[in-house]
């Protein structure tokens, strides 16, 4: 059994100021055995088996190992990606290629 919880935002102080679980930047539980391997919280996943399934991503949900002995092993995830999202709109004019002003999180603009 393994277990970790990390806060490396604020300072260290004895007495602690992390006030909400959101404010926790790692939090992960994970048990291990011979036929299983078990992962709740923030994880990596990865598959580069094959060229058109690679991937590598760090996600937060649950992963879990199954091992067979001599059929092999399986591995199921169930995971969201703690990224952020944006979307923006722009029209572009018929024949105009440019250049296009785009926006990311914190305002700084990007031409393409």
């Amino acid at each position: 059994m393994l277990g970790a919880l990390t806060d490396e935002q604020t300072p260290i102080q004895p007495e602690g100021t992390t006030q909400t679980i959101r404010e926790i930047d790692n939090i992960f539980f994970e048990i291990r055995s011979p036929v299983v391997d078990a992962t709740l919280g923030k994880f990596f996943a990865s598959n580069n088996r094959s060229e058109y399934t690679s991937f590598s991503r760090k996600l937060q949900g649950a992963k879990t190992l199954g091992k067979f002995g001599d059929f092999g092993s399986t591995q199921i995830v169930a995971a969201i990606s703690p990224g952020k999202f944006k979307t923006q709109e722009f029209r572009g004019g018929e024949g105009v290629q440019g250049p296009y002003h785009l926006t990311v999180l914190k305002s700084e603009a990007y031409i393409v």
